[in-house]
């Protein structure tokens, strides 16, 4: 099977599980069908993404939050839904594997999603966030962009015209 036929089946598979509210960053996947060793694995996409995320590990996490103010897109959140989504967030050395949204869906837009999750480096799940409302014409664009980020092959493999 070709890598983008991989990817677009891990995507599907991640749409199928949407309703749980909890995935895999690294596989698009839910978290309980994933296998450990997935969890582990960060695609060369997501690997080369999570490098210029401000936020790839808990000691990042917390030197953010001490220095958050009310522009951070996490005071997007309420006080509870952002204190849930920050203590759901599991770290590898690559940076956020795990992390559950049903708040996420449930308080904000998609271009207050986009925000929030490209501090992690993780937008492209915003595709999987089937009940994210999309109320303007920047959610719209949020969802476009934010969501393509996943499907994109990496840009050493284009062919050039």
């Amino acid at each position: 099977m070709k890598p983008e036929s991989k990817r677009l089946a891990a995507l599907l598979a991640a749409v199928t599980w949407v309703s749980a509210g909890f995935l895999d960053c690294a596989m698009a996947r839910p978290t309980d069908a994933a296998p450990a060793a997935a969890a582990k694995h960060v695609d060369a996409q997501d690997a080369s993404r999570l490098p210029t995320a401000p936020i790839r590990s808990t000691e990042q996490l917390d030197r953010y939050l001490a220095n958050a103010d009310a522009s951070s897109p996490l005071a997007l959140l309420s006080p509870a839904s952002r204190k849930r989504f920050i203590q759901s967030l599991r770290f590898n050395a690559n940076g956020v594997t795990t992390f559950t949204y049903n708040d996420i869906e449930a308080e904000l837009s998609a271009s207050q999603a986009c925000r929030l999750l490209t501090l992690f480096g993780i937008q492209h799940t915003l595709a999987s966030m089937r009940k994210i409302r999309i109320e303007t014409q920047e959610d719209e664009k949020a969802m476009q962009s934010c969501a393509a980020t996943r499907l994109q092959p990496p840009t050493a493999n284009r062919p050039q015209h």
